[in-house]
């Protein structure tokens, strides 16, 4: 109720500064009004000025500061006339048709559509007893989530590195080689492509994303445009023929209906062809308590039990697999048709463990228990430093992030602006937090004393660089999967 009653009197109080206006006009001259109302505004605001000293240090933007005060005092020496010149009801009247110019404003010079109004969603993750699958309760439509995709995959070091570790496994199990076709599925930019591309025949991929696969083919690596489904397969199937080796890394968790995955997988498979499957690891998640990785995007959560379960739906089974810290701990599966393969004892070794945890609900007591100690940890050191006066901002605008801020209660008055590398969202905005994104560059110019580290998966790249990023004394806020502090030398 607190904002809505601070927007009703301030309606009030302008509603009699009109009135005001209207009076006095018989006496003084409007644009002398205007002069002192904003002489006299000075003296009123100089002692907020002076308890936020970064508003008085910060240049950053001094050229558009002035621009807004020309435009400014114009609107009101303009506005204040009108109240002399005809009935204060209709000057009034007439002045509310400001939201119209703002609307066709925001359509013209910042590209806006209404689309870009903040929508809620629930956000409720179910676990099924049966199966033990962990899955969100809505999943909102995969052309909304996926047509206009801003995600690129970063070529950082620890990502190099996790590649080469795939490809290594790959070829310990004997699924590369010069005779072998590969399909990756949901493969982005094609930076994986790239990279397994000279241990194979032909590799080939495919992403419903038509701006980011616009920039794999210009990148010279093949993808498709489409979603991964049978027709989709058969239309690969017909073009590419069978296929030894379909990837999908981290794509099974962004598919409200996995099993229309693994048809078309089927459809396009050869006899004894086999399946790599990498997803972010659904009990380190609950463990370290990344609350941050449940988000729409993110409709499962797979654990090795789960994903079994999944396979033998469509007469896969799981063969091997590999658990790595990446991404705050990830797991990649291996499988093949059952009787395939020869089976690693290290699948029941992960099942035997995963039951313990799932049982009395253990793992999820843990998880709750978790969070809530890293909400109180994050907030407490932002609401001192925010007392302090500091300039407090993110690092990393992506899907991660809107959970973070909404489960921390965090906004644009608490995060002036977020920064981020990747170009399709730099200067836009988080829907319903107002956070504006903005590159390195930028943020260079403006130097916030606090960031909270929301891209925390990409640590030891953020930290590589973080002379040339962060002024030196900046506090690094690095919540998850250990909640850390790092302080810019």
């Amino acid at each position: 109720m607190f904002p809505i009653l601070l927007l009703i009197t301030s309606c009030l109080l302008f509603s009699i500064l009109a009135a005001l206006i209207k009076f006095n006009s018989q006496f003084i001259h409007p644009i002398e009004q205007a002069f002192f109302r904003n002489f006299i505004s000075v003296f009123i605001l100089i002692p907020f000025i002076l308890q936020t000293k970064k508003i008085i240090n910060n240049k950053k933007n001094i050229k558009l500061l002035l621009l807004r005060a020309i435009f400014g005092g114009i609107t009101m020496i303009l506005l204040f006339c009108s109240y002399s010149m005809i009935p204060l009801s209709q000057a009034m009247a007439i002045s509310f048709s400001t939201p119209l110019f703002i609307y066709l404003g925001g359509i013209s010079f910042f590209k806006e559509k209404e689309s870009d109004l903040s929508s809620f969603y629930p956000l409720i993750v179910d676990l099924c007893s049966d199966c033990l699958s962990i899955q969100l309760r809505h999943c909102l439509d995969q052309e909304i989530l996926y047509k206009d995709y801003t995600y690129m995959t970063p070529d950082v070091g620890s990502l190099t590195k996790h590649y080469e570790d795939l490809i290594e496994l790959l070829k310990a199990k004997g699924l590369l080689g010069s005779s072998k076709r590969c399909l990756e599925v949901g493969s982005n930019t094609g930076l994986f492509i790239d990279k397994l591309s000279s241990h194979v025949e032909k590799i080939v991929g495919i992403d419903p994303a038509e701006n980011i696969v616009k920039v794999a083919n210009d990148l010279g690596r093949e993808t498709v445009c489409d979603f991964f489904n049978k027709n989709s397969s058969e239309t690969l199937l017909a073009r590419y023929g069978s296929m030894d080796l379909i990837i999908a890394r981290h794509m099974f968790a962004h598919n409200e209906d996995p099993k229309i995955l693994l048809e078309a997988m089927d459809e396009i498979i050869s006899p004894r062809g086999s399946i790599m499957i990498e997803n972010a690891y659904a009990i380190p998640t609950l463990l370290n308590g990344e609350f941050d990785q449940i988000y729409h995007e993110h409709m499962f959560y797979y654990s090795v039990i789960n994903m079994q379960n999944l396979l033998k739906t469509q007469s896969f089974e799981l063969f091997d697999l590999m658990h790595s810290k990446i991404h705050g701990g990830s797991i990649t599966f291996l499988a093949a048709k059952v009787g395939e393969k020869s089976i690693s004892s290290k699948i029941e070794e992960f099942m035997s463990n995963e039951q313990d945890l799932f049982k009395e609900d253990k793992i999820f007591k843990k998880f709750n228990k978790k969070i809530l100690e890293i909400k109180v940890r994050v907030l407490n050191e932002i609401n001192e430093d925010k007392s302090q006066g500091k300039l407090i901002a993110a690092y990393g605008a992506s899907a991660k992030a809107f959970t973070m801020f909404s489960y921390l209660g965090l906004d644009n008055r608490v995060i002036s602006y977020c920064v981020d590398t990747t170009p399709t969202k730099i200067n836009k905005y988080f829907p319903g937090f107002g956070i504006r994104v903005i590159d390195e560059e930028a943020h260079m110019k403006i130097n916030a004393d606090t960031i909270i580290v929301t891209a925390w998966n990409y640590k030891e790249h953020i930290m590589e660089k973080s002379k040339d990023i962060f002024k030196k004394g900046t506090k690094l806020i690095f919540p998850l999967p250990e909640f850390e502090l790092q302080i810019v030398e």
